[in-house]
Order: structure tokens, then C-alpha cells, then sequence
């Protein structure tokens, strides 16, 4: 329903995504709950961590998350060049 379209759209909008300064964390705060959020992460970064409530799956550089209202805070590492 066209309704349903226009609410998914605008959660998504008033999504909040911040990396800690070490990159070692990518905190997400969901004002309203979201299915199937999907947030591209650079190359060389992985999730290490999913926080309790979310459903969520790393597919290449996409993560995809299902997710109540909250904020929620992901562990990432990273791929040291060699």
C-alpha cells in the first residue's frame, strides 16, 4: 500500500549513522522501527558484532538490518592493507 511506502520512507529519513573516529563502532539510531535498512560500508570493513534486537546480515559491502526503534550499536573491524 502507497501509505506503507511513504512511512518506510520516511523513517528511513530520520535515520541517525555516525562511525566512532577509530572506526571501530557504527552506532545506527532508528526513530521508528525499519524492515530491510540497508547501509553500504566501505570495502575493507566487516561486521564483527550485531547488537541484541536487531536482525541484521553483512552481504558484501551492504548490511542489511531489520530493527525496532532504539540505537543500536555495531562492532566493525577493519582490513589492514598488507
Amino acid at each position: 500500500d502507497l501509505s506503507q511506502f511513504g512511512s518506510w520512507w520516511a523513517a528511513r529519513d530520520a535515520v541517525q549513522v555516525d562511525v566512532t573516529s577509530d572506526g571501530a563502532e557504527l552506532r545506527v539510531e532508528l526513530a521508528k522501527s525499519l524492515k530491510g535498512l540497508t547501509l553500504v560500508l566501505p570495502n575493507d570493513v566487516a561486521v564483527s558484532q550485531i547488537p541484541s534486537g536487531v536482525s541484521a546480515k553483512q552481504e558484501g559491502t551492504h548490511l542489511i538490518m531489520t530493527a525496532a526503534a532504539g540505537v543500536y550499536r555495531f562492532q566493525l573491524t577493519t582490513a589492514r592493507p598488507r
